[in-house]
């Protein structure tokens, strides 16, 4: 008897919810890159920290300076590979920083569609509650003029 609610912009909304779950799953995906090259890091700094001790302990035993040289250039080696690991941390969370202002965006644009969508069916549920009440109202006029011919 009523026409079935149909949101014209439905497949637009399809669209910004697809777009909004693909930008999670960048986000997600960076986030997990960002910890993994955090990680990477902290392994790095516990590397040197663990040779730093070892030259130490060699500096309190009789050992050849070629040896002592070849510890100081690997801990060197390792301080260089900890600021090339640094910058790539920084290109990650600036990654993060961009995948969440995606997503930002992609939910911001997916609740506008849904709130338009929730206006529309705020007015058509108003317009078939108007019409159920005149279809009643006939009802009810119709039976109060066959009570009343009788």
């Amino acid at each position: 008897m009523f026409k079935k609610f149909s949101f014209k912009l439905q497949n637009v909304l399809n669209l910004k919810t697809m777009l909004e779950e693909k930008a999670e799953k960048a986000f997600s995906t960076a986030i997990i890159e960002f910890e993994r090259e955090r990680s990477l890091l902290t392994e790095m700094e516990k590397k040197v920290r663990e040779k730093q001790v070892e030259l130490k302990a060699l500096a309190t035993k009789p050992f050849s300076s070629a040896h002592a040289l070849q510890f100081e250039q690997f801990i060197e080696k390792l301080d260089r590979e900890i600021i090339k690991q640094i910058k790539k941390i920084e290109h990650a969370e600036k990654n993060v920083e961009i995948k969440r202002l995606h997503l930002l965006e992609a939910t911001k644009d997916k609740k506008i569609i849904e709130k338009l969508c929730e206006k529309e069916f705020e007015k058509y549920s108003k317009e078939i509650n108007l019409l159920e009440r005149n279809v009643l109202n006939d009802i009810a006029v119709t039976r109060y003029y066959r009570n009343t011919m009788k």
